[in-house]
This record gives C-alpha cells, structure tokens and sequence, in this order.
C-alpha cells in the first residue's frame, strides 16, 4: 500500500529507550531519520490528498501528553510511510501490536467460524502457547 505512495519502508526497528515519555519516545524516533514535527505533519496531509484521517497535527507532542490520548491507525500509517518505520514498529511504541489482534478474535463472539492468524509479528515476543501446550 505503500509503494502506491511511492514510499520505501525500511526494516530497520527504531531503537528507543524505554524510561523516557511517549512525546519524547516519538520526537527521538523522528530525529533519528532526520525529521521535525512540522515536516511529518506537511508530508501526511500530502499523503492522500482532502483525507484528514492521515493528518499529524502540528500539536502531536502536546497531544500524546494527554493520557486519553490515542492515535489512530490511520496516523500510525502516516508516522510508518513518512518516517520509513514499519507499522508494527509505531504500533509497539504506542504498545499495540499485531499480534494482539488474534487474542481480540478470540475474545469476542463470531457467528461463523473465522481463521485466526497464528504468526508472530514482533521478533521479540514470547510465545506462550508453546509453554501453555502439554507434552504427551
């Protein structure tokens, strides 16, 4: 989805130190690829152009102080295609990650039968249904 952008999307996990806050967490991340908040906010309203679902306002710092405060997927994408950074990168900085979403599955009601993605998108995540399984 991306590439239709004309973005490149590096693999490379942006490496931050935990102690520090999430405004800081994401101004650090940034200035690793060399961009300012003003930048990000002026190349995600050109992203897709009249959707505002995309936009990183230029109070994004301010913003993320607000504990309330979340953002959206949409926001992630831009954070991912304009600083280079996979989404599931952004996603664990905010401690989301993909592969809550087959925990969420599970959780709620369906009324068909649905297929749960087993894989595991951080490289760093325990595994626990290997330790949950009995040996026989």
């Amino acid at each position: 989805m991306l590439a239709r952008y004309g973005l490149a999307v590096t693999m490379a996990r942006p490496l931050v130190p935990p102690s520090i806050a999430l405004p800081d967490r994401v101004r650090f991340i940034l200035a690793r690829r060399g961009l300012s908040l003003a930048m990000v906010s002026r190349a995600s309203r050109s992203l897709i152009t009249g959707d505002r679902l995309c936009h990183i306002p230029h109070n994004f710092y301010s913003v993320l102080r607000n504990p309330r405060f979340s953002p959206s997927l949409y926001q992630l994408l831009a954070l991912s295609a304009v600083s280079g950074y996979r989404l599931a990168d952004w996603l664990s900085v905010f401690g989301l990650s993909f592969d809550d979403v087959a925990r969420f599955h599970a959780a709620l009601p369906a009324l068909r039968t649905t297929e749960i993605d087993a894989r595991s998108y951080q490289t760093s995540a325990l595994i626990p249904w290997f330790s949950d399984t009995p040996c026989d």
